[in-house]
């Protein structure tokens, strides 16, 4: 193994990198969205002041027309910078996802592969990394609204509005201390949901199996067990934010108590109007708000962290290319016969096609999984039926080749899955081709045929078999023990 990536930190910041434009421009409308909130208390307070009390019906009109249009801006704004967000979300949501699936079918070997681990990166892992795009956005309208707020204050009260200057980062501060052990309880638990969830795959892939020599008891078991792990860890994860979100909500009711307490001495001081006093208490209380955000998005990035950590662990396990200790040429041979012991599959290159011993279905039909396409259309040649032994299978089908497969080729034999997958690698025709025990699941009959269908079928082309059957050396053109 070698380490192909840095670390969470590097993805989450290549992720903003991607989408800097839809970040910057969701967090300017969310800023402006915060602002217009904070914006709410202090108008209303102006409007007491200078249109209710004096009486003034024009200017009262005024403030009212204008009153209407902060809110527009205020729902509009929260409106636009969502949907920018939003879009960031699902376009990188998308780009993770194929950089994860490109990366565990062209660099990693099927032994590093565990079943579900590709799923749980790629869908839960890249949910919550791409949700730092939330983050920015509420921790940007969070600052931008406690920076109007304070800046009121500052000038209705400068005492007032320096208690919630001191206040305020202490919270934070605190917050963000609090939230440290977040990332790495979150990594822990998509971890051990991966578990569970290769654990499902795997029994349900062998329920046959499992039915046929009364394994059930030690199914329920072993699952049982994984989920109860997975349970926990999400428990952990949500103790941890119930208590930073517990400190943030105690640190906002703080704060508020504080801004209430001064600014009622200050009024029975007779230092402040009514309308100064309403918003005061307005903004007072709207601070909880961006406090709460603001403690929500250190929340959340701290998942988004953890996430990316693993998205990053396994982005950076890459196969051992290992070279072939025959030195084995290839070139100017037909069909060649290794044991599977004696050397190490060849480096896949352009041209070149290694079918390993698993054979993997997916769900279709059987000219969907031959073709690799899911044009109706699709030709798939006799020949290669032929050679592959997939005849018998689509004439015992109604439907034929289009004949429907279900997940993992469930509703199919292990010799039909492996007979389709050679189909397959047939259809594919490539210059070279390696075959790892092509016919472990049929009968020997079946392997006869088959043999000398792949023989006939890639006359003039290379073919490598790594096989202990007969059938295949005794038809071979070398014979590498």
């Amino acid at each position: 193994m070698k380490a192909a990536e840095p670390g969470g930190s590097f993805i989450l910041r290549r992720t903003v990198k991607r989408q800097w434009k839809r970040a910057v421009l969701g967090a300017l409308f969310l800023g402006l969205w915060q602002l217009s909130e904070a914006l709410v208390p202090i108008a209303i307070g102006l409007i007491i002041d200078h249109a209710v009390l004096p009486r003034d019906l024009r200017l009262l009109v005024i403030s009212l027309v204008s009153f209407g249009a902060l809110f527009f801006v205020l729902s509009g704004s929260y409106r636009i910078g969502s949907r920018v967000l939003n879009r960031a979300v699902n376009h990188e949501s998308h780009a993770l996802r194929v950089e994860v699936a490109s990366h565990a079918l062209t660099k990693m070997s099927t032994k590093d592969l565990v079943p579900g681990e590709v799923m749980s990166r790629s869908t839960a892992d890249a949910d919550s990394i791409t949700r730092i795009f939330g983050q920015l956005g509420t921790g940007v309208s969070a600052l931008a609204g406690f920076a109007g707020a304070a800046i009121f204050l500052l000038f209705s009260d400068w005492l007032v509005g320096l208690i919630v200057l001191i206040i305020a980062p202490i919270i934070s501060g605190i917050v963000a201390v609090s939230s440290r052990g977040i990332s790495q309880r979150s990594s822990t638990q998509q971890a051990t949901l991966a578990t569970a969830g290769a654990q499902v795959g795997d029994t349900m892939l062998g329920l046959r199996v499992i039915k046929a020599i009364g394994g059930e008891r030690w199914a329920s078991s072993a699952y049982r067990q994984a989920s109860q792990e997975s349970a926990k860890a999400a428990i952990n994860t949500a103790a941890a934010t119930g208590k930073v979100a517990g400190i943030g909500e105690l640190a906002v009711a703080i704060n508020l108590a504080a801004v209430l307490l001064m600014a009622a001495w200050r009024v029975s001081s007779g230092q402040l109007e009514p309308g100064q006093l309403i918003a005061i208490i307005g903004i007072g209380v709207y601070l909880s708000e961006p406090i709460r955000l603001l403690s929500n998005s250190i929340n959340a990035a701290a998942v988004a962290h953890g996430a990316a950590n693993r998205v990053a662990e396994f982005l950076s396990v890459e196969e051992d290319k290992e070279t072939n200790p025959e030195n084995l040429d290839v070139s100017g041979s037909t069909f060649i016969v290794a044991n599977p012991d004696c050397l190490t599959l060849p480096e896949q290159h352009e041209g070149a096609l290694i079918v390993p011993h698993a054979a993997d279905v997916f769900e279709g039909t059987i000219r969907s999984n031959i073709a690799m396409n899911h044009d109706p259309a699709a030709v798939v040649d006799d020949s290669v039926l032929a050679a592959s032994g997939a005849t018998d299978i689509v004439a015992a089908l109604p439907d034929g080749l289009d004949a429907q497969v279900r997940d993992s080729g469930s509703n199919l034999s292990g010799g039909q899955r492996q007979r389709i997958a050679l189909a397959r690698a047939l259809h594919a025709d490539p210059d070279v081709l390696v075959l790892v025990d092509p016919t472990s699941a049929v009968d020997s009959v079946t392997e006869v045929n088959i043999a000398q269908g792949i023989r006939k079928y890639r006359a003039g082309k290379t073919t490598m078999v790594l096989s202990t059957s007969p059938a295949f050396r005794h038809i071979a053109d070398r014979v590498i023990e």
